[in-house]
């Protein structure tokens, strides 16, 4: 009720008048009460919007968190209130964002301001990628020396770290906003802060030139045939698993690379894993997803796992999750929803999104390209249903922010207002059809109410992605010397974006680093839009 009047008052000087009655019927009041009952919810609602007043009718909590929220939309820029009728329920259940933390740290504040716009989108799923090679940022009081060696630290030497009640916090803070949270714990690539467990732990650690080992620096990946290790996953499962109420528990699986794991025996250490790790999850009451290659050892994984398809095409990884024996399937494909591809990350572009516009930035004696991101009418046009033969078997899908050129100061123009398009056309689909000019209207009107009812910096629905000036990198560059070894790729082929364009040093990942300060990248607050209707 707080956010309608919000958004009554920023479309209305004093956001006064006559007294507007809202009437709620809830049919099963207890029916949603903690945030493992908001899987497979009921999340319709009735609206009837008349002379006298609202009415809103719904199963459970969820639906009139909804309502309110369509409400909240049918008050003109004037203070006006469009009488109408309304009956809504969503197409997919799943419509979800993978935000990850691991390569930028990003505050409790940045999340629950993450968290608002989702539910302004009707976005219920968070796939929180919590750690991964780059840095650990959570401090985890059975296994301290990983955080305290592997999360990073402010200008004050403080880690940036989210404990234990503030993970907790965020899981409540989005419960109330309909939002489930899967945590990612990633196993068993993109794993190499285990090694400051013990350095035995992990594969190809550091290894120089790290494109031979892995898709970025630091390299290393998870020994799971040691006893040892497997205990930090036990343990990962049991202890951070905990804090997390959701029953899914994402457990990673995307680019291994075999070749790091030298003499192993990979195929049975793999089988091993699989059986155990299966078990882990089954003691502690969690479900089992993963990203698609996981069908490469389907055998092994339980058939209801959820399986988040993120490789392009997507209607062949479908295709092969379904032959694997997998029925619950969700999509966000590279190639239309990865928020973060654009100049500063353009292997998941088209070849017309890596020319157009023609102009790069200028960043002397660095390698730069033109282009722009995934825009919104990109993001619009894919459907996750075109090719799919097995059509039930596709829950809904995500968009995904990657942050390795994401900072604070731009997260939210990266997410917005293209992912509010995502969660259009997983909640409608096909029953509002694309039009440019009156999609377009709508789609300003949106970002309208992210920027002023929120305090959301969304980006202007025509900006590309082209003008940010700078390619970023992830934190656990600042402050990295000239000529460290585990950022250094092999020079022969690495004209990555970003790295330095002087012969002899372009294998240098992290050197572009000294051209900017991360604790100065803040967000401001936006300035205040008109609503166009």
């Amino acid at each position: 009720m707080k956010r309608l009047k919000k958004s009554l008052r920023s479309k209305h000087r004093n956001g006064h008048g006559p007294d507007f009655p809202i009437t709620i019927n809830v049919q099963n009041p207890n029916g949603v009460t903690s945030p493992e009952h908001l899987v497979e919810v009921d999340e319709s609602y009735e609206l009837n919007v008349t002379n006298t007043g609202a009415f809103i009718s719904a199963q459970n909590k969820v639906g009139v968190v909804y309502a309110l929220h369509t409400l909240s939309q049918l008050i003109t820029s004037s203070g006006a209130v469009v009488l109408t009728t309304v009956s809504d329920s969503p197409r997919f259940k799943y419509r979800g964002l993978l935000l990850d933390t691991a390569r930028n740290f990003f505050t409790i504040k940045d999340m629950k301001r993450v968290l608002d716009g989702m539910m302004y989108s009707k976005i219920n799923v968070l796939q929180w990628h919590l750690y991964d090679s780059q840095s650990f940022p959570i401090e985890w009081d059975m296994y301290p020396m990983i955080h305290e060696n592997a999360a990073y630290r402010d200008s004050r030497g403080r880690l940036k770290v989210y404990k234990k009640k503030e993970i907790e916090e965020i899981v409540e803070y989005a419960f109330e906003r309909n939002i489930r949270v899967i945590p990612e714990l990633e196993l068993p690539g993109h794993s190499a802060v285990f090694g400051f467990i013990h350095d035995s732990f992990v594969a190809g650690w550091n290894h120089t030139p790290w494109n031979e080992f892995c898709v970025q620096p630091p390299c290393g990946q998870a020994i799971v045939e040691k006893g040892e290790v497997m205990q930090i996953v036990d343990d990962l499962v049991s202890d951070i698993g905990s804090w997390f109420r959701d029953p899914v528990l994402h457990v990673g699986h995307d680019e291994v690379n075999m070749k790091s794991y030298g003499d192993i025996d990979v195929k049975k250490m793999m089988r091993d894993f699989e059986v155990q790790l299966v078990g882990i999850l089954e003691r502690n009451g969690k479900r089992f997803a993963g990203w698609d290659e996981i069908a490469d050892v389907s055998y092994l994984v339980p058939k209801d796992a959820l399986v988040t398809i993120w490789r392009s095409p997507s209607t062949e990884r479908v295709k092969a999750a379904v032959q694997a024996g997998f029925q619950n399937i969700v999509v966000g494909p590279s190639s239309h929803w990865y928020l973060d591809c654009s100049p500063s990350a353009n292997w998941c572009s088209s070849p017309f999104e890596r020319m157009n516009p023609p102009s790069a930035y200028n960043i002397p004696g660095f390698i730069t390209y033109p282009g722009q991101w995934h825009n919104w009418t990109t993001v619009y046009s894919y459907d996750v249903l075109e090719g799919i033969e097995n059509k039930q078997v596709i829950k809904g899908g995500f968009g995904a922010l990657w942050t390795e050129t994401v900072k604070r100061h731009n997260l939210d123009r990266y997410l917005w207002p293209r992912l509010g398009v995502i969660g259009e056309r997983l909640w409608s689909y096909d029953r509002v059809n694309y039009d440019e000019e009156w999609t377009g209207m709508r789609l300003r009107r949106f970002r309208a109410s992210l920027v002023n009812e929120l305090g959301i910096d969304a980006a202007e629905i025509g900006y590309l992605g082209n003008e940010e000036g700078m390619v970023y990198r992830p934190e656990l560059c600042d402050g990295v010397l000239e000529g460290t070894e585990w950022q250094l790729g092999d020079e022969s082929w690495v004209e990555l974006v970003g790295n330095p364009s002087e012969k002899g040093r372009k294998g240098e990942y992290c050197a572009i680093a000294k051209l900017y300060d991360t604790e100065k990248l803040e967000p401001l607050p936006p300035k205040k839009v008109k609503y166009e209707f």
